[in-house]
């Protein structure tokens, strides 16, 4: 990665890593221009890395999330609906952006069509 990269500091992301060892040899020197996020859903980091923990959003919050990307009129006409999806998706951000943002582009579908059967 250094040869690409000559000057100023760099953030690598590494998303669901889901085995430390599959990352260990790309990993940047501690002391390095090279800063590291890594994403994961396994507990197993250790001391060498400062861990933030994130929640999932609540029903409330994923229903506004929702709505700002279908619209308000939308999710009251299908409010059960919505909360089903939500659920479905396990309230996660960023599950619940690609379905709104997928919803809006299809205004015939309602959605009770895209739930989990």
């Amino acid at each position: 990665m250094s040869t690409r990269w000559r000057e100023g500091e760099v953030l690598v992301v590494l998303d669901d890593v889901r085995d430390y060892q599959d990352l260990e040899s790309y990993l940047p020197p501690a002391e390095s221009r090279f800063k590291l996020l890594i994403t994961t859903r396994r507990q197993w980091l250790g001391e060498s890395f400062e861990q933030l923990n994130l929640e999932v959003l609540s029903e409330a919050a994923s229903l506004e999330l929702l709505v700002s990307f279908v619209g308000e009129a939308r999710i009251d006409r299908e409010i059960n609906e919505a909360k089903q999806l939500c659920g479905d998706l396990g309230y996660l951000p960023l599950g619940l952006e690609l379905v709104g943002r997928y919803l809006k582009r299809k205004q015939d579908l309602s959605l009770a069509q895209t739930q989990c059967t």
